[in-house]
């Protein structure tokens, strides 16, 4: 296991298109802060998989700089961001120090990636290191383990308004990996129920003191109290440069698949869920989200019979796509 981190890292979480971006962006411009303008990648591109038997540390060397430094030069997305960091300085130090760590631990990988980041971006030393990856709340009890200092902010979202989200890049985006509506439907079932899980046992487990959980509602709606609410969390004051998104200091357009310009924050998805999916489909979800929904205070709108007889409908499609295996057939 490596050595503890010096610098407090937060972790963001959520599952994916719940504003976990927008998120990690408002955090950017903060002067106590070292924020790690992308995705890691690392959490859920190398960990667990690459640290099987089968990989050499060849193997994972290569996996690292495709997945971290190949990776973080595709998404700088404007000439902007690339002038304010200097890119190949962070792929010598990454690639240079992956001879010297136990790539087995994904706790020793994360410290150098955070570690290179900060020498490179000259924020060695801030109060907070700042990293963001989708659905670690999982790996809470991994992490909090390795980084005793670390904190979590997981962010939650209308599960009805996430699956729109995620809808709306299904043609344009998804569907390059062979994902159509109903795996997207079906991911979200499963990925963002496990994280509204994890959310409350999570909070059970370490305490409001070391995680905090936020509706995306919140953040876009209030958003002075809640980033103000945040910095209290961290023990930062509030900055005015956190109420804008930006990535190296330069403001930045979101992540839309509709391509709206979200460089400001905006309500304007909330409830959205109305237009972008089906009634059937907003059935299926409040039928398996359940009290977790009322938990975090997102009514549901269908009746239990439509709920019942559009599950019932769905688990026909998922039976056949992920379980059935039909022992009728020809040997």
């Amino acid at each position: 296991m490596t050595k503890p981190f010096d610098t407090p890292v937060l972790f963001i979480c959520g599952h994916r298109k719940c504003g976990t971006t927008m998120f990690l962006n408002l955090f950017d411009g903060h002067p106590d802060l070292s924020v790690y303008p992308h995705d890691a990648t690392v959490m859920y591109a190398y960990h667990p998989r690459w640290l099987g038997e089968e990989y050499t540390d060849d193997d994972r060397r290569a996996r690292l700089d495709r997945i971290v430094c190949a990776f973080l030069s595709d998404t700088l997305a404007t000439p902007a961001e690339a002038a304010e960091f200097d890119l190949d300085a962070f792929n010598d130090r990454f690639r240079g120090g992956l001879s010297h760590i136990d790539l087995n631990d994904i706790a020793a990988v994360v410290h150098h990636q955070l570690d290179t980041f900060a020498r490179t971006a000259g924020s060695i030393g801030r109060a907070w290191n700042v990293i963001k990856e989708t659905s670690i709340e999982l790996m809470a009890g991994e992490l909090m383990a390795a980084f005793p200092n670390a904190k979590f902010i997981q962010l939650l979202r209308d599960p009805r308004d996430n699956y729109g989200a995620l809808k709306s890049g299904v043609e344009s985006h998804y569907s390059r990996f062979g994902e159509d509506e109903h795996m997207t439907l079906s991911s979200i079932i499963h990925r963002a129920r496990l994280g509204m899980i994890y959310a409350n046992a999570n909070t059970a487990r370490f305490g409001a003191d070391r995680y905090k959980v936020l509706r995306f509602e919140d953040l876009v709606s209030n958003s002075e109290a809640a980033l103000g609410d945040i910095c209290d969390f961290l023990g930062i004051p509030m900055d005015p440069a956190m109420l804008v998104p930006t990535v190296f200091g330069q403001p930045t357009r979101g992540n839309s698949f509709e391509e709206i310009d979200f460089s400001a924050i905006s309500d304007r998805n909330i409830g959205r869920w109305h237009e972008r999916i089906s009634e059937q489909e907003a059935a299926i979800i409040e039928f398996h989200f359940g009290d977790l929904m009322e938990d975090f205070g997102y009514a549901r709108a269908s009746d239990e019979a439509a709920r019942l007889d559009a599950a019932s409908d769905f688990y026909k499609w998922e039976n056949d796509r992920y379980h059935y295996r039909d022992s009728f057939g020809k040997p």
